[in-house]
């Protein structure tokens, strides 16, 4: 193996780091000492009075999302929309607890700022803000998804009731669904 010199190795990062190349912007390389070519994964940069929001999803995953100081809901969720990858996203909001610890839905056209008044952090819970009638109106199948770990996350609250009899059958579906 044949180690390259200082100058050779500045020379090579240089022609790999050049905008030129075909490697996405966040993507730089550098040499360690034994002259392998590592990735160095570069952070994207932060946004100028930027707010990130912390988005707490259905199947308890948590994802941060960055956003301009002044963003409306509307774009925080577009973000959130464009993450799960959601066509069926009308029945979808963003949900968080106000200073009364009381839940509140966040408003696509106001502020995030002027609706949360603590914070940072901004955290926020991905839900399902409104209910179909008939099952069948869901045609994706990630949609339907949601809608069951919504039911399923409600019922184990006590948000819904869920009568006697009722919860074995429940789970019995539940199970065949998986």
């Amino acid at each position: 193996m044949r180690l390259f010199s200082r100058r050779q190795a500045k020379t090579q990062a240089k022609i790999l780091n050049d905008d030129n190349n075909n490697y996405p912007s966040n993507v730089k390389f550098a040499f360690n000492t034994k002259a392998h070519l590592v990735e160095k994964p570069q952070p994207y940069p932060p946004i100028k009075n930027g707010l990130v929001c912390t988005v707490v999803f259905l199947d308890g995953e948590n994802v941060n999302f960055e956003v301009d100081r002044k963003a409306l809901g509307r774009d925080l969720y577009d973000k959130v929309i464009i993450h799960t990858k959601l066509i069926e996203s009308d029945y979808f909001g963003l949900q968080f607890t106000d200073t009364h610890n009381v839940e509140q839905w966040l408003d696509a056209t106001k502020s995030i700022k002027k609706q949360r008044k603590t914070g940072p952090p901004y955290t926020f819970r991905f839900r399902v803000k409104f209910y179909t009638s008939d099952p069948r109106n869901l045609h994706e199948e990630l949609t339907r998804y949601l809608f069951v770990l919504q039911l399923k996350d409600d019922i184990r609250t006590g948000k819904l009731d869920c009568p006697s009899g009722s919860d074995v059958e429940l789970t019995a579906l539940s199970m065949q669904g998986k």
